[in-house]
Protein backbone atom coordinates (compact mmCIF):
# COMPACT_ATOMS: atom_id res chain seq x y z
CA UNK A 1 0.00 0.00 0.00
CA UNK A 2 0.53 3.58 -0.57
CA UNK A 3 0.05 6.63 1.42
CA UNK A 4 -0.14 9.83 -0.94
CA UNK A 5 -0.17 13.24 1.23
CA UNK A 6 -2.62 15.60 -1.09
CA UNK A 7 -2.02 17.65 1.28
CA UNK A 8 -1.63 18.10 5.12
CA UNK A 9 -2.35 22.34 5.95
CA UNK A 10 -5.04 24.60 6.92
CA UNK A 11 -5.10 24.93 3.36
CA UNK A 12 -6.73 21.66 2.69
CA UNK A 13 -6.14 18.32 4.06
CA UNK A 14 -6.66 15.05 2.10
CA UNK A 15 -4.56 11.21 2.18
CA UNK A 16 -4.98 8.90 -0.12
CA UNK A 17 -4.23 5.22 0.60
CA UNK A 18 -4.03 2.80 -2.48
CA UNK A 19 -3.47 -0.58 -3.32
CA UNK A 20 -3.38 -2.70 -6.46
CA UNK A 21 -7.00 -2.73 -6.74
CA UNK A 22 -8.46 0.41 -3.75
CA UNK A 23 -8.04 3.77 -3.17
CA UNK A 24 -9.13 5.09 0.43
CA UNK A 25 -9.40 8.68 0.71
CA UNK A 26 -9.33 10.37 4.24
CA UNK A 27 -10.45 14.24 4.28
CA UNK A 28 -12.34 16.19 1.53
CA UNK A 29 -10.13 19.34 1.77
CA UNK A 30 -8.04 19.08 -1.65
CA UNK A 31 -9.88 19.47 -4.78
CA UNK A 32 -10.44 16.15 -6.56
CA UNK A 33 -8.39 16.53 -9.58
CA UNK A 34 -6.09 16.62 -7.62
CA UNK A 35 -6.79 13.29 -6.11
CA UNK A 36 -7.05 11.68 -9.57
CA UNK A 37 -3.63 13.10 -10.97
CA UNK A 38 -2.44 11.25 -7.57
CA UNK A 39 -3.50 7.91 -8.13
CA UNK A 40 -3.36 8.02 -12.67
CA UNK A 41 -7.03 8.97 -12.77
CA UNK A 42 -7.84 5.84 -12.04
CA UNK A 43 -10.73 6.73 -10.18
CA UNK A 44 -12.30 3.39 -10.45
CA UNK A 45 -10.38 2.41 -7.61
CA UNK A 46 -11.96 4.54 -5.19
CA UNK A 47 -13.94 2.65 -2.85
CA UNK A 48 -14.73 5.52 -0.61
CA UNK A 49 -13.78 8.78 1.66
CA UNK A 50 -13.81 9.63 5.28
CA UNK A 51 -14.57 12.89 6.63
CA UNK A 52 -13.26 13.75 10.30
CA UNK A 53 -15.26 17.03 10.90
CA UNK A 54 -16.96 19.88 9.38
CA UNK A 55 -13.92 22.66 9.32
CA UNK A 56 -13.53 23.49 5.50
CA UNK A 57 -9.78 22.15 5.37
CA UNK A 58 -11.00 18.76 6.02
CA UNK A 59 -14.53 18.91 4.18
CA UNK A 60 -14.27 21.73 1.69
CA UNK A 61 -14.86 20.38 -1.19
CA UNK A 62 -16.68 16.92 -0.27
CA UNK A 63 -19.51 18.55 -2.81
CA UNK A 64 -16.97 17.56 -5.91
CA UNK A 65 -15.94 14.00 -4.79
CA UNK A 66 -20.23 13.34 -3.93
CA UNK A 67 -20.59 14.58 -7.78
CA UNK A 68 -17.97 12.01 -8.82
CA UNK A 69 -20.05 9.46 -7.19
CA UNK A 70 -17.42 8.87 -4.18
CA UNK A 71 -19.08 7.97 -1.24
CA UNK A 72 -18.37 9.75 1.87
CA UNK A 73 -18.84 8.54 5.16
CA UNK A 74 -18.52 11.17 8.46
CA UNK A 75 -20.32 12.15 11.28
CA UNK A 76 -24.37 12.93 11.26
CA UNK A 77 -23.27 15.92 12.76
CA UNK A 78 -20.59 16.56 10.61
CA UNK A 79 -23.10 16.06 7.33
CA UNK A 80 -25.74 18.22 8.98
CA UNK A 81 -22.91 21.24 9.54
CA UNK A 82 -21.79 21.01 5.98
CA UNK A 83 -25.40 21.58 4.95
CA UNK A 84 -25.19 19.04 2.19
CA UNK A 85 -27.81 16.40 1.41
CA UNK A 86 -26.60 13.56 -0.65
CA UNK A 87 -27.42 10.31 -0.93
CA UNK A 88 -23.33 9.11 -0.82
CA UNK A 89 -22.93 11.45 1.84
CA UNK A 90 -23.50 8.91 4.65
CA UNK A 91 -23.70 9.04 8.48
CA UNK A 92 -21.59 6.75 10.64
CA UNK A 93 -21.42 6.65 13.93
CA UNK A 94 -18.51 6.14 17.19
CA UNK A 95 -17.65 2.81 17.75
CA UNK A 96 -19.72 1.54 15.35
CA UNK A 97 -17.40 -0.34 12.93
CA UNK A 98 -18.16 -0.78 8.70
CA UNK A 99 -16.11 -1.65 5.70
CA UNK A 100 -15.64 0.36 2.78
CA UNK A 101 -13.87 -2.33 0.16
CA UNK A 102 -11.45 -4.47 2.43
CA UNK A 103 -10.97 -1.31 4.82
CA UNK A 104 -12.30 -2.00 8.36
CA UNK A 105 -12.89 1.07 9.46
CA UNK A 106 -13.90 2.04 13.21
CA UNK A 107 -14.57 5.97 14.02
CA UNK A 108 -14.01 7.30 17.44
CA UNK A 109 -14.58 10.84 19.20
CA UNK A 110 -11.69 12.99 19.44
CA UNK A 111 -11.66 16.35 21.33
CA UNK A 112 -12.28 19.26 18.89
CA UNK A 113 -14.34 22.61 19.02
CA UNK A 114 -16.92 20.87 16.51
CA UNK A 115 -18.11 16.93 16.53
CA UNK A 116 -14.75 15.34 14.79
CA UNK A 117 -13.99 11.82 14.56
CA UNK A 118 -10.70 9.64 14.47
CA UNK A 119 -10.44 6.42 12.79
CA UNK A 120 -9.16 3.35 13.47
CA UNK A 121 -8.33 1.40 10.37
CA UNK A 122 -7.78 -2.21 9.39
CA UNK A 123 -6.63 -3.54 5.80
CA UNK A 124 -4.40 -6.78 4.92
CA UNK A 125 -1.67 -4.78 3.01
CA UNK A 126 -0.89 -1.89 6.03
CA UNK A 127 -2.48 -3.79 9.27
CA UNK A 128 -3.73 -1.84 11.40
CA UNK A 129 -3.67 2.03 11.71
CA UNK A 130 -5.02 4.68 13.27
CA UNK A 131 -5.26 8.53 12.02
CA UNK A 132 -6.09 11.19 14.57
CA UNK A 133 -6.47 15.06 13.77
CA UNK A 134 -7.72 18.30 15.46
CA UNK A 135 -7.85 17.30 18.78
CA UNK A 136 -6.73 18.51 21.49
CA UNK A 137 -5.90 15.11 22.92
CA UNK A 138 -6.67 11.79 21.80
CA UNK A 139 -8.75 9.63 24.84
CA UNK A 140 -8.72 6.44 22.79
CA UNK A 141 -5.95 3.94 23.42
CA UNK A 142 -4.87 1.43 20.81
CA UNK A 143 -3.38 -2.16 20.66
CA UNK A 144 -1.48 -4.00 17.83
CA UNK A 145 -0.94 -0.92 15.70
CA UNK A 146 1.60 -0.84 12.05
CA UNK A 147 1.46 2.71 11.60
CA UNK A 148 0.31 5.89 12.90
CA UNK A 149 -0.81 9.07 11.39
CA UNK A 150 -1.26 11.83 14.16
CA UNK A 151 -1.27 15.49 14.31
CA UNK A 152 1.26 17.81 15.77
CA UNK A 153 0.36 21.00 14.85
CA UNK A 154 2.45 22.84 17.19
CA UNK A 155 4.73 23.48 20.50
CA UNK A 156 4.45 24.84 23.52
CA UNK A 157 7.85 26.11 23.49
CA UNK A 158 7.13 28.17 20.16
CA UNK A 159 3.03 29.46 20.63
CA UNK A 160 4.51 30.54 23.91
CA UNK A 161 7.25 32.54 22.22
CA UNK A 162 4.55 34.44 19.43
CA UNK A 163 1.93 34.90 22.33
CA UNK A 164 5.11 36.48 24.45
CA UNK A 165 6.38 38.88 21.78
CA UNK A 166 3.16 39.89 19.73
CA UNK A 167 2.99 37.52 17.01
CA UNK A 168 -0.59 35.97 18.20
CA UNK A 169 -3.13 37.48 20.05
CA UNK A 170 -4.14 35.60 23.22
CA UNK A 171 -7.71 34.42 21.66
CA UNK A 172 -5.90 32.78 18.53
CA UNK A 173 -3.64 31.03 21.13
CA UNK A 174 -6.17 29.83 23.61
CA UNK A 175 -8.01 28.54 20.37
CA UNK A 176 -5.32 26.36 18.92
CA UNK A 177 -4.51 25.17 22.53
CA UNK A 178 -8.57 24.21 23.15
CA UNK A 179 -8.70 22.50 19.94
CA UNK A 180 -5.54 20.97 17.83
CA UNK A 181 -2.81 18.75 19.27
CA UNK A 182 0.72 19.51 20.14
CA UNK A 183 4.51 17.78 19.76
CA UNK A 184 4.02 17.38 23.10
CA UNK A 185 0.82 15.99 23.62
CA UNK A 186 1.48 14.11 20.58
CA UNK A 187 4.67 12.04 22.33
CA UNK A 188 2.38 11.21 25.32
CA UNK A 189 -0.21 9.35 23.33
CA UNK A 190 2.83 7.24 21.66
CA UNK A 191 4.37 6.65 24.44
CA UNK A 192 1.35 5.34 26.04
CA UNK A 193 0.40 3.24 22.95
CA UNK A 194 2.11 -0.38 22.20
CA UNK A 195 4.75 0.34 19.36
CA UNK A 196 6.21 -2.44 19.26
CA UNK A 197 4.93 -3.43 15.50
CA UNK A 198 4.85 0.06 14.54
CA UNK A 199 6.75 0.85 11.29
CA UNK A 200 5.52 4.20 10.15
CA UNK A 201 4.05 7.35 12.05
CA UNK A 202 3.36 10.33 9.93
CA UNK A 203 3.19 13.49 11.58
CA UNK A 204 0.26 15.46 9.93
CA UNK A 205 -1.16 19.21 10.31
CA UNK A 206 1.76 21.22 11.33
CA UNK A 207 0.80 24.38 11.57
CA UNK A 208 2.71 26.78 9.63
CA UNK A 209 3.79 29.15 12.36
CA UNK A 210 3.68 27.19 15.27
CA UNK A 211 5.95 24.10 14.52
CA UNK A 212 9.08 23.18 13.28
CA UNK A 213 8.84 20.05 10.91
CA UNK A 214 12.64 19.18 11.00
CA UNK A 215 12.77 19.52 14.61
CA UNK A 216 9.38 17.50 15.20
CA UNK A 217 10.69 14.87 13.26
CA UNK A 218 13.54 14.34 15.16
CA UNK A 219 12.35 14.84 18.31
CA UNK A 220 9.60 11.71 17.46
CA UNK A 221 12.35 9.63 15.90
CA UNK A 222 14.79 9.71 18.91
CA UNK A 223 11.58 9.11 21.43
CA UNK A 224 10.66 5.89 19.58
CA UNK A 225 13.21 5.02 17.38
CA UNK A 226 10.51 4.70 14.50
CA UNK A 227 10.57 5.83 10.77
CA UNK A 228 8.84 9.35 11.05
CA UNK A 229 7.66 11.06 8.18
CA UNK A 230 6.39 15.03 8.20
CA UNK A 231 3.18 15.19 5.21
CA UNK A 232 3.29 17.31 3.03
CA UNK A 233 2.01 17.37 -0.43
CA UNK A 234 4.74 15.75 -2.27
CA UNK A 235 5.01 12.95 0.08
CA UNK A 236 4.67 9.11 -0.76
CA UNK A 237 5.05 6.46 2.05
CA UNK A 238 5.15 2.42 1.51
CA UNK A 239 2.36 2.04 4.30
CA UNK A 240 2.30 -1.81 4.78
CA UNK A 241 2.13 -4.42 7.37
CA UNK A 242 5.43 -5.31 7.11
CA UNK A 243 8.37 -3.12 6.92
CA UNK A 244 9.86 -4.10 4.08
Amino acid sequence: MKLKVIGSSSSGNGYVFETEGEVLIIETGCKFSDVKKAIGFKVGKIVGALVTHSHSDHSGRVSEYLKEGVKVYSAPETINETGIIHHNFIPVNERASFRVGLFKVLPFRVVHDVVCHGYLIDHPECGKFVFITDTHYSPARFKGLNNIIIEANYSHEIIDKLLENGTINKTYYDRVLRSHMSLETTIDFLNSNDLSSVNNIVLIHLSSGNSDAKLFKETVENITGKATHIADSVIEIDFNKQPF
